[in-house]
Formats: structure tokens, C-alpha cells, sequence
């Protein structure tokens, strides 16, 4: 009997000792979960006080970032981090990814969010995302049908993906919604000559805008890109320098009729354009465009002597480095060339500065030229940046150089999209005049045989980039 109670008090105290011990470490436990949510909270309330200062970007990035890993579905936190993220801008383009994933799961939670939505056909449009884009474009449509902007991204988007037809009657729509928007009179005669229509027919749609377009300058650039649709070089010329001697253009306008005489192959004139407009605006997009500009023309000098305003993006970008290294490189200063070949090299979460890397050495050192490596790295580049068409074209040379011919033309052929590109449009991509990177001896037969390209009788390859030599 005794026996029975002392086992009984055992048990007891047992059992009162794991309940003081489970006691304690749930009152631990919920101590530290409040401290933990204590902690996020506070996160987010600093999060969204320097995002909103505006001051503190970085630090809105950070801190809201850390508190989303744990609160996914914060709608609040959500918007503004979607917001602030492509400002903070990093050299590996992990800005871009982190806003389209941010923006997709906001819109899987609050699928009315037109914003955002639209803050995602935006990105989709400038970074190439061509099939997301018709997709997300549809979806706004359904409920703002005449939207210009939206039809515009979405005209442009099916042409990238090369489904004439529909560009076509996309752009027509956009045309008749935006009637005074240069961008898609110009894709409606593009589309037009890529379906096929008889050249009377282009011009007539071009001569019956007279009283359209109002704009100074608009009608004579329309009737110029509707002439060398029709294959008359020196008629698009007349329309074209006519367009440009008209008094009052304005920043679109003159940026159209650059790249209109880009394609006609009056690329000095062009470039007179583009350093006027620089001077003019200073804006990032034209400045970036110049340099490409210098570079493509081999302009070595000058593009080494570039002045780069203080605090100007420009001054931490890759690319502009690696075409700073060629200019070095074919201006004897080759020590300076291999320091810059080094630090894109090194750039490791950058694909895209790692393919320019390979690209620059392959210029230094053409008697050790491994073009599989460099193509491996193209490639690379290319699924990190899909639109850049100076890789897109190193790509196709080293196919060409590995006796890859098939390969070579489709990459070659895929820098020219089925639309006139621009210098710096939302929705449109410069198309380079990139080197002999890899030694091609004679790029022009290498266009016309490979491609069937007509040339200008101005200079250079119709559509086509005009490859400069190296």
C-alpha cells in the first residue's frame, strides 16, 4: 500500500515537472513568436516609411523584402514593394525578376489590381516577354478595350512573335484609337508590307493620313517609311530629310525620324540627329543610344572621349565598358582593354556582362579564339536578356564561325524584328550595327548570301545592321 502511494507521489511529480517544463517552453515559445512578429512588423512599418520618403530606397527594398518572405500575402506591403523594387536597380537585372515575380503573385491574390497589372505588361513589353505580354494586354482589354497604350504594347508584341495577321489588325486598331501616335501609323505600313500588300496599296493608306496626322513632321515620316516599304530608297530619303527640315518636331518625332533614317542607311545623319537631341534632353535613353551609336561606327576617339555627366547611369554599366574596352583595344591601349575584359569576366550574377567579357577577348586575343566558350556565354546572356541584339548577333557569328550555318542565319535574322525599331520607345528595341567580332572577312556577302537582304543604295543593309569591322 505504501508502495502504491510513493509511486502514485512519483508519478505526480513527474508529471507536474513536464507540465512546468512544457509551461515554460510554451510561454518561451510564444514569447519568441511575438518578438519574432515584433521584429517583421516593425520591418515593414520602416519598410514603408522610407519607401514612401522615397529617400531610402534601398533600405524600403531590404527591409520590405525581408518581411514578404515571411508575409507573402500583404497585399499593402506587396504594392509598394512592387513599386519601389525597379527603382533600386543592380547590374545582374535581379530587379526586373524580383518585380515580375512580385507583380504575378500580387495579381494571383488581387487579380482586380489594374495597376499593377498594367506596371506588368510594362516590363513584359520593354524586356521582350512577347507571348506574356499579348496575354496580360488581353486581359486589361476585356475591361478598357480602347486603351492606346495597351493596344500598342500588345500590336507590337504579336509582330515581335512574328504573327503578321494579327499584328496587322492589331495595328490597324491601335491606329484608329491613337490616331496622332506616329508609332502605329508606322507598324501599320510595316505589317502591311510583311503580309505582303502590293505596294500601291501601301502608298495609298500613306497618302490618305494627310489630314491625320497633324503633328509637325508626322505625315512626311509615315510617307517615307511607306516608300521604302515599296522598295524606293530615294524616295523614303526625299520623305524622310523632308521630315526632318520640318520646323517644330517634337523628342518622338525626331527620335522616329533617326531611326528612319537608321534603316534608309544614312546613319551620319542620324547621328547628327542623335547628338542634338542629346545636347538637347540629356536624356539617359538618347546618351545610351549615342554611345551605341559611336561604337557601331567605330568612332573610337570619340567614344573614349565621351563626356559622362555626373551621376549618370551610364557610368556602372557593363555595356558601355565593354564598348569603352574595344575602343581602347583598337586604340593600342591594350593593358586598359584587359582590365575591363577582367571585370566583366568577373561578373559572376551577370550573364550578360560575362558574354560582352567573352566577346571583348576574343578581340584581344583572336589567335586563342574559342568560339564555343564564347558562344556558350552568348547564349547565356541571351536567356538572361533575351532582346539584346548585339548578343543575339555575336551568337549568330560564332554559329557562323563554327560552321554552323543554319544556326547562324537564325540568329542573324532574329535581330531584325518584323517592325521598325527605335532609339529609346518603350516598346522597341535598338537593332545595332554590330562588328566582325570573330573575323568575318566580308559581312556585306555574308548578309546578302545568307539573308537575301537588299542594300540601300545609301549604305548599309535594308533592315538589317550593317556590321562594322573589328
Amino acid at each position: 500500500m505504501s508502495v502504491s502511494k510513493t509511486t502514485t507521489k512519483r508519478l505526480l511529480l513527474v508529471l507536474s515537472c513536464v507540465l512546468l517544463l512544457a509551461g515554460i517552453g510554451g510561454g518561451a515559445y510564444t514569447i519568441r513568436k511575438q518578438r519574432v512578429r515584433a521584429q517583421f512588423l516593425a520591418w515593414r512599418e520602416e519598410g514603408m516609411r522610407a519607401a514612401a520618403s522615397g529617400a531610402e530606397l534601398d533600405k524600403a527594398v531590404d527591409l520590405l523584402g525581408r518581411y514578404l518572405r515571411r508575409y507573402p500575402e500583404d497585399v499593402d506591403a506587396l504594392v509598394e514593394y512592387a513599386r519601389v523594387r525597379p527603382l533600386v536597380k543592380s547590374q545582374d537585372r535581379q530587379y526586373l525578376r524580383d518585380t515580375m515575380l512580385v507583380l504575378r503573385h500580387l495579381l494571383t491574390l488581387r487579380p482586380d489590381m489594374m495597376e499593377q497589372r498594367r506596371a506588368l505588361l510594362r516590363l513584359y513589353g520593354d524586356f521582350g516577354y512577347a507571348s506574356e505580354a499579348v496575354a496580360t494586354a488581353d486581359k486589361i482589354l476585356e475591361a478598357q478595350p480602347k486603351d492606346p497604350e495597351v493596344l500598342g504594347i500588345r500590336a507590337t508584341s504579336l509582330a515581335r512573335m512574328r504573327r503578321l495577321d494579327d499584328a496587322y489588325r492589331a495595328a490597324k486598331t491601335w491606329a484608329a484609337v491613337a490616331p496622332q501616335d506616329i508609332d502605329a501609323h508606322i507598324l501599320v505600313v510595316e505589317m502591311m508590307r510583311a503580309n505582303g500588300k502590293p505596294k500601291g496599296e501601301i502608298e495609298a493608306w500613306a497618302v490618305a493620313l494627310e489630314k491625320t496626322l497633324t503633328n509637325p513632321g508626322s505625315f512626311e515620316l509615315v510617307r517615307g517609311v511607306a516608300a521604302a516599304a515599296g522598295g524606293e530608297q530615294e524616295q523614303a530619303a526625299g520623305w524622310v530629310r523632308k521630315a526632318a527640315a520640318t520646323p517644330n518636331v517634337d523628342k518622338k518625332g525626331r527620335r522616329r525620324i533617326g531611326m528612319a533614317m537608321d534603316n534608309l542607311g544614312l546613319y551620319r545623319e542620324s547621328l547628327d540627329m542623335l547628338k542634338r537631341l542629346v545636347k538637347e534632353f540629356a536624356e539617359p535613353a538618347e546618351q545610351r543610344f549615342l554611345v551605341r551609336r559611336l561604337w557601331e561606327l567605330e568612332a573610337w576617339t570619340e567614344l573614349l572621349s565621351y563626356p559622362i555627366p555626373a551621376g549618370s547611369e551610364l557610368s556602372n554599366d557593363r555595356e558601355f565598358k565593354a564598348m569603352v574596352g574595344t575602343a581602347l583595344a583598337r586604340t593600342a591601349k591594350v593593358e586598359e582593354a584587359k582590365a575591363i575584359v577582367a571585370e566583366l569576366s568577373a561578373a559572376r550574377q551577370d550573364p550578360v556582362a560575362v558574354a560582352w567579357g567573352a566577346v571583348l577577348g576574343q578581340i584581344l586575343t583572336p589567335e586563342t579564339a574559342d568560339y564555343r566558350k564564347c558562344l556558350d556565354a552568348c547564349l547565356a546572356g541571351l536567356k538572361d536578356s533575351p532582346t539584346d541584339a548585339y548578343l543575339r548577333c555575336f551568337a549568330g557569328q560564332a554559329y557562323a564561325r563554327l560552321g554552323e550555318t543554319e544556326m547562324a542565319v537564325a540568329n542573324r535574322w532574329s535581330i531584325v524584328p518584323p517592325l521598325t525599331l527605335d532609339w529609346a520607345g518603350r516598346n522597341r528595341r535598338s537593332t545595332p550595327r554590330v562588328g566582325r567580332s570573330f573575323g568575318l572577312r566580308s559581312s556585306a556577302r555574308f548578309r546578302s548570301q545568307s539573308l537575301g537582304m537588299q542594300t540601300s543604295k545609301a549604305g548599309g543593309a535594308r533592315a538589317m545592321p550593317n556590321l562594322a569591322r573589328f
